[in-house]
């Protein structure tokens, strides 16, 4: 194994060596999520000696470090994702019943004395009815996706909202690394307690080799997959727009508004603001979409803590839409905490700020009076 550079990512790790995992897993360093924290970081923030772990990382037995993880470094998106379906998917396929029957088993048979197995059991239950879902998007929409994107001359029409897509599917990562921490965390990081049987053994050594599963797979996905299907769908679009980085400009607002009726695929217009070659300015790309007379229309991509400084429409009604992700609007008297598909009113004259708890697209319009 090659020597351990202490300003490696721990995502670059895993991804190089995926065995490697479990020995952050045993300290608790997120190599998903936080994929791109510098390992000499990692250290300092769990209390760890970067010399004993290294040398613990480099003791790690690695017998999965052959020609199937190499594929990783090197195969195309579409590889790629049969690889995910024909292994993972069919791992949790077969997995995730056999865990809910031993779920039921062990609560019915210890719930009364261990009362925190019925909250494992309706938790196991979200991740597996969350997970069961998003296999199926994976499967029927988002790679079917990216095989078309990779074996494109031109990007398709079915382009359309891949970054929108793309966040929505690490938004669900992030729940279901949630879940799984609500279940270690029930079972005492998968202790068995002293009056604890054999199938209440099983059950928490199959639920740990669960966890690790899927955090090797999201970053993986997060990592690898996600980011070469955002960079082919990239170049795909300059090449059908015919102009470079450094060239990219939006449409004229006299052109976009000129027409009688509009139109608009608001995913298409959020995957191009992402794309945008120019730094977000304060963590936010905007676009107006329509502007007539006395109302104004604009759609908003933020960035996790993306953010708009308190501003006023002094003679206007101000509605907030979030269309996806979740914003708070913070006013003189509350700070409202916006979710996916809700609305924010406004009266005219009242000051408000905006932050984006995660990634977030709005429809903010403008109706002046």
């Amino acid at each position: 194994m090659n020597p351990i550079d202490l300003n490696l990512t721990v995502g670059q790790i895993v991804v190089e060596n995926p065995a490697l995992a479990s020995v952050f897993e045993r300290h608790g360093i997120d190599y998903c999520d936080h994929g791109r924290t510098p390992l000499i970081r990692a250290c300092s923030e769990h209390s760890l000696d970067p010399q004993r772990l290294i040398a613990e990382l480099e003791e790690t037995d690695t017998p999965r470090q052959h020609a199937g993880e190499i594929a990783w470094a090197a195969g195309g998106v579409g590889e790629l994702a049969d690889h995910i379906v024909a292994t993972h998917h069919r791992y949790l396929k077969e997995e995730l019943p056999r865990l809910a029957y031993l779920v039921k088993r062990v609560e019915a048979a210890h719930g009364d004395r261990h009362p925190e197995l019925r909250e494992l059991h309706a938790t196991f239950e979200s991740f597996r009815s969350e997970m069961e879902s998003h296999m199926v998007k994976e499967e029927a929409i988002l790679f079917r996706l990216f095989k078309r994107l990779e074996n494109a001359e031109e990007r398709p029409s079915v382009h359309y909202g891949v970054v929108n897509r793309i966040t929505r599917m690490e938004c669900e990562h992030t729940n279901h690394a949630q879940l799984l921490a609500r279940m270690r965390a029930l079972t005492s990081d998968y202790s068995l307690p002293g009056d604890g049987c054999n199938t209440y053994r099983i059950m928490l050594h199959r639920l740990e080799r669960l966890e690790v599963a899927i955090h090797e797979q999201m970053q993986r996905e997060n990592s690898i997959l996600f980011v070469r299907a955002l960079a082919l769908n990239k170049t795909l679009a300059e090449a059908e727009s015919g102009v470079s980085e450094t060239a990219r400009l939006r449409q004229r607002p006299a052109e976009r508004f000129s027409a009688p009726e509009h139109q608009i695929d608001l995913c298409a217009v959020a995957d191009e603001l992402r794309q945008e070659i120019h730094p977000a300015i304060s963590g936010r790309r905007q676009e107006t979409l329509f502007k007539r007379g006395s109302v104004t229309v604009t759609l908003f991509v933020f960035d996790r803590g993306g953010r708009l400084d308190e501003h006023v429409a002094p003679s206007g009604s101000v509605s907030i839409h979030v269309l996806s992700g979740s914003l708070n609007v913070e006013t003189a008297t509350q700070t409202h905490a916006l979710l996916s598909g809700t609305m924010l009113l406004l009266a005219p004259g009242v000051r408000h700020s905006l932050y984006a708890v995660q990634a977030t697209q709005m429809l903010l319009t403008v109706s002046l009076e």
